[in-house]
C-alpha cells in the first residue's frame, strides 16, 4: 500500500462524516458485545458474505438500502478489528497502542 504524504493524514478524506459514525457505532457496539479477540477473519468473511446477499436482495427489489448499508458498516468495522487486534489464528497481533479517546463532533 502507498503511503500518502503530502496530505493531512489527521483527516478522514472522501469520507463522510454519516458514514464514519455508522462505522464507529458499529465498530463500539461489536467491541462491547463481544469485547475479547477471537477468529475476526473469518467473521469479516461471513459478514462480508451477508452484505452481498444484502446487496444483491436490494438490486432485485426484494431487499433495502437500510439493510444493506447497515451489513457495509459491519463489514467495515470487522475489518478495524482485524487491523486493530488481529486474528487469534495468526500470528499477525495488530496495533498495539491503545487506542485514542474518539468523539465525533458535529
Amino acid at each position: 500500500m502507498k503511503r500518502r504524504t503530502k496530505q493531512n493524514v489527521g483527516a478522514w478524506p472522501n469520507m463522510r462524516d454519516d458514514t464514519l459514525k455508522a462505522i464507529a457505532d458499529e465498530l463500539a457496539r461489536a467491541r462491547k458485545k463481544h469485547p475479547h479477540k477471537g477468529e475476526h477473519i473469518e467473521l469479516l468473511i461471513n459478514y462480508a458474505a451477508e452484505m452481498f446477499t444484502a446487496f444483491e436482495r436490494h438490486s432485485a427489489g426484494k431487499g433495502m438500502a437500510a439493510h444493506a448499508y447497515a451489513c457495509a458498516a459491519a463489514v467495515a468495522a470487522m475489518a478495524i478489528r482485524c487491523m486493530e487486534e488481529g486474528d487469534d489464528r495468526f500470528t499477525y497481533s495488530g496495533n498495539r497502542q491503545d487506542a485514542p479517546k474518539f468523539e465525533l463532533t458535529p
